[in-house]
């Protein structure tokens, strides 16, 4: 798909995208946040066992997520491990906040990440596009 055309797809739906709002509020400031799913494995001690599913809500800007939302559009069948560039900087992020909210301190386990609500949007968007041809 055209680099263009799905810049244009990933604007038009995130314009009319509800978003989760969560809100912060540090040194008498109310900060507000636009979060995201995304679907966690997490891999015990034993790796034989299957994963524990967990559901994270991670935050990003909307540059952010409209950068994430176009190279899935771009690549729909490719897991967030093939990104580049820039994208390695967001995914970073998303590492890191999945890490601070699944493990404790000074701990981190196996775990694979799997970008669910921005593979959604793009299921809905490669599907609207299908119907009106």
């Amino acid at each position: 798909m055209d680099k263009f055309l799905c810049s244009k797809l990933a604007f038009d739906h995130f314009s009319g995208k509800e978003h989760i709002v969560e809100f912060e509020t540090f040194a008498g400031n109310k900060f507000e946040f636009k979060t995201y799913e995304v679907k966690v494995a997490v891999f015990g001690d034993n790796f034989n066992q299957p994963p524990v599913i967990e559901s994270v809500r991670v935050r990003l800007s909307d540059d952010e997520y409209l950068l994430l939302l176009q190279w899935q559009l771009q690549n729909p069948d490719t897991g967030f491990n093939a990104c580049d560039g820039e994208l390695c900087e967001i995914i970073g992020s998303i590492e890191y906040q999945v890490e601070d909210k699944i493990f404790g301190d000074n701990e981190i386990g196996t775990y694979a990440i799997y970008l669910s609500e921005i593979r959604q949007d793009v299921a809905i968007i490669l599907h609207n596009l299908e119907q009106a041809k």
